[in-house]
């Protein structure tokens, strides 16, 4: 049995913007020895908007080599949105283990506006990091 591996990335330098479209705002790549592997993954993803997007959802998906794992909504009006200068500001975070292929995988969070009207102002990823921690 080998030592556990340890892969990260994290973005702190600029703000990414959402929209209805389907965006990844992490991409990690993660190699496993072994189809025995297990991964445990951590994300966390602050999202910002004017204060005037207050009933804004926001759909995460974690995906791997372009298969769909799973999924949450965040909703800009819960309890734990906080209003600074006039913004809402909401921190997500997600735990997930796998069992990936052996090799190399590339995994995704990608985010997407639910809601189908325009957005009043737009909606940004600002700092975000996911890590992996493959254990053979």
């Amino acid at each position: 049995m080998g030592n556990p591996s340890y892969f990260f990335v994290q973005s702190t330098s600029h703000y990414l913007e959402i929209s209805t479209n389907p965006a990844p705002v992490l991409t990690l790549s993660v190699y496993a020895t072994s189809h025995e592997d297990r991964v445990k993954l951590d994300s966390s993803i602050q999202f910002v908007s004017d204060i005037n997007n207050k009933n804004l959802s926001v759909s995460i998906e974690l995906i791997r080599n372009g298969t769909f794992l799973t999924s949450h909504v965040v909703q800009m009006d819960n309890p734990h949105t906080s209003q600074k200068e006039n913004f809402l500001v909401i921190t997500d975070n997600m735990t997930w283990s796998d069992t990936p292929d052996t090799g190399l995988n590339l995994y995704q969070i990608v985010a997407t506006v639910l809601d189908e009207e325009p957005l009043l102002h737009p909606l940004f990823a600002g700092t975000r990091s996911i890590n992996a921690t493959v254990f053979p």
